[in-house]
């Protein structure tokens, strides 16, 4: 039984593996598909928006990539009715191809919802504030740290509430710190983020959506929410602490790069779809706040919508506690003949996974190559399996997983690095760095919307080979290295204060 189990797997990804690499191929022969028109000039605005260059030969690769994954989806949807070990595998990838045109046609539509609002001077004065999260506002990720760093700063002057989806493998210790500034507190399964389990939580604490001075959306989850906040008598205010669809954009031209065409025509869909989502929830509240400029810039050029931007502080619980003490009993340094390059990140987002294994497949290979005392640290929970099954046989190469203090493993570094490919919102990386006293390479994508100039308090590189030569560069020359670094501690400090 185990061994047809075995094969009937081995058959079925051999089969996704041989359309995935013939669609490609078969698409040359079909037209374009419709969704490619209504998509194009959101994709020409979007690249505009980032500087980056949208040229016709890019227009054609896009073309491509929709007629393979329309190719790939519909061999699915064929064998899926022939083959019973496939069923339930293709009709709905199929079927997202009505995504773009319900984006689009809502567009521009979407903000006319069921919702009377009051007036703004007619808003409640409670001093009792509701934050709404999608993720939980853990320590060990960088969203999560903002919106930890400001439920603290906020219950100072209020009391706050927080209802949360929180799963068993989160970090229980930042619950037990949070728990602690909060005045109510209730945390759930993803499947229980409901507008029915929030009223219920509220009804048993005696409280409503009523009593609140605001209620504050974390994360895109939050959406579910908007019918039952219609009518509340507070500020409904949504921060975007990650731009998905700035962040799907920029995977898409790395996928388009790559000629990964079935996995951008996919990706193309959801654009569509997230597209649709994200207006009608910026549409549905009061205010709005983006973590970067350039998060909040592109969703005001698209939806026509009022950003305002809040940075995020270097947090005083995660950083510069243990910075304090640190400082006062110094960790152990590397050895002599070691030159050290860290990478911290929390490998359960995905960009980060992406960054590091374009860093260990392109990047590393040259720095070793010119600087044998070269070792690098992979730094940061979540799943690292992909990594280790790749390179853990690497010797030059440590992968240390959780780490209680992250300000330790940076202050064992030589130097940091900030080799991100994808994602927006927070670039957190090149400020817990900075304000460590170590100087950092960045690709643009890691840099972006951050203040850190270029051969001033960061090197900056867009290519493989002109990372490598970066790196190189301040593992080698210690007088450019610490110039780097006490510019950059500089700016963080100037920048990067919630005060």
């Amino acid at each position: 039984m185990e061994r047809m189990v075995f094969l009937k797997s081995q058959l079925r990804n051999g089969f996704r593996h041989l359309v995935i690499r013939a669609a490609p191929y078969i698409a040359f022969f079909l037209p374009v598909p419709g969704v490619y028109e209504r998509a194009l000039p959101v994709f020409r605005k979007m690249a505009q928006l980032e500087n980056m260059p949208w040229a016709p030969a890019d227009e054609r690769r896009l073309g491509r990539a929709l007629s393979a994954f329309r190719v790939y989806s519909q061999f699915y949807r064929v064998a899926a009715c022939a083959v019973g070990f496939l069923k339930g595998r293709g009709g709905a990838d199929f079927d997202t191809f009505d995504i773009w045109q319900k984006a689009t046609r809502e567009f521009g539509e979407v903000g006319q919802l069921p919702k009377t609002r009051i007036t703004p001077d007619s808003f409640v004065k409670s001093k009792r504030l509701l934050f709404l999260s999608g993720i939980f506002p853990s320590l060990r990720h960088g969203g999560g740290v903002r919106v930890f760093d400001i439920i603290s700063e906020l219950s100072n002057s209020y009391q706050v509430d927080l209802f949360a989806v929180f799963d068993n493998s989160d970090d229980k210790a930042s619950l037990e710190l949070l728990q602690k500034k909060l005045r109510n507190c209730e945390v759930v399964a993803s499947s229980d983020f409901t507008p029915a389990r929030l009223q219920e939580w509220l009804k048993s604490k005696g409280a409503s959506l009523h009593a609140y001075q605001a209620i504050l959306l974390e994360w895109h989850h939050t959406h579910v929410f908007l019918p039952c906040l219609a009518e509340v008598s507070g500020r409904v205010i949504f921060t975007l602490i990650e731009n998905i669809h700035r962040a799907h954009f920029l995977r898409l031209r790395q996928l388009l790069a790559e000629d990964r065409f079935v996995e951008a025509g996919r990706l193309c869909l959801e654009i569509g779809e997230v597209l649709a989502t994200e207006e009608r929830l910026w549409k549905g509240v009061d205010a709005r706040i983006a973590v970067s400029d350039a998060d909040g810039l592109s969703a005001q050029a698209l939806f026509g919508l009022e950003f305002k931007t809040v940075l995020t502080g270097v947090s005083d619980t995660a950083i510069l506690q243990d910075l304090a003490t640190l400082n006062s009993y110094p960790v152990p340094q590397n050895r002599e003949d070691e030159l050290t390059a860290g990478f911290v990140g929390y490998f359960a987002h995905p960009p980060n996974l992406e960054g590091m294994q374009w860093y260990l497949r392109k990047v590393h290979p040259l720095v070793k190559a010119q600087v044998p005392r070269y070792r690098l640290r992979v730094i940061g929970g979540g799943d690292t399996n992909s990594l280790k099954s790749e390179f853990g046989s690497d010797p030059s190469i440590e992968i240390t997983g959780f780490v209680p203090n992250v300000v330790a493993e940076i202050l064992k570094s030589t130097i940091c690095l900030s080799p991100l490919i994808s994602g927006a919102g927070l670039r957190g990386k090149l400020i817990q760095y900075s304000i460590c006293g170590r100087a950092s390479v960045s690709t643009p994508v890691g840099a972006s919307g951050l203040p850190f100039v270029h051969r001033e308090s960061v090197l900056i590189a867009q290519s493989a080979e002109d990372f490598a030569e970066s790196t190189i560069a301040l593992l080698s020359q210690r007088d450019l290295r610490e110039r780097i670094a006490s510019n950059a501690k500089l700016k963080a400090q100037e920048n990067f204060s919630w005060s």
